[in-house]
């Protein structure tokens, strides 16, 4: 709806004396106590609505600078160079008494044959076969190889990429 400015104007004056009618009869109230909260609460709410698009437009702007600050924030962080990622740990010494390995790195060195079902024990990082590290792990608690501590729980599965 279109209006004119003078349409505006009437519309404005008709809105203030609605309202004072209105703080009028809260005037009127027997208590002071309550003539006073309710003027006071015809005056907030009518703050309120007056100003509630100001206010929603403002917060809006606001939080698009802070959107803006904490991104170039942001941007600023990953754009330092990064640090390159630390080379591995190198791989655990066989124990002298320790399982021998094998030349050929598919074969597993308890069984000396190629290895069906792969397992890697955590504690060590070497591969067997999984039936072989597990009765060995059962009975011995210990990696084959390294003689280090290790149980049931250390021994993972591999997957092999077809």
């Amino acid at each position: 709806v279109r209006l004119s400015g003078a349409e505006m104007a009437h519309m404005d004056r008709e809105k203030q004396q609605q309202r004072q009618q209105q703080l009028a009869r809260a005037a009127q109230h027997s208590s002071r106590l309550a003539a006073a909260a309710h003027r006071w609460w015809l005056l907030g709410t009518r703050a309120a609505t007056d100003h509630l698009r100001s206010v929603l437009i403002l917060s809006v702007f606001g939080f698009k600078i802070l959107e803006w600050w904490y991104s170039s924030a942001e941007e600023r962080l990953s754009s330092a160079a990064a640090l390159p990622p630390p080379p591995p740990p190198p791989a655990p010494k066989p124990h002298p008494s320790g399982v021998g390995l094998p030349a050929d790195v598919t074969r597993c060195p308890l069984c000396k044959q190629r290895r069906v079902n792969p397992a890697l024990l955590a504690v060590s990082g070497y591969a067997f076969c999984y039936p072989c590290v597990f009765s060995h792990v059962s009975e011995a608690h210990c990696c084959p190889v390294t003689r280090a501590p290790a149980t049931l729980d250390h021994i993972r599965k591999l997957y092999e990429a077809i």
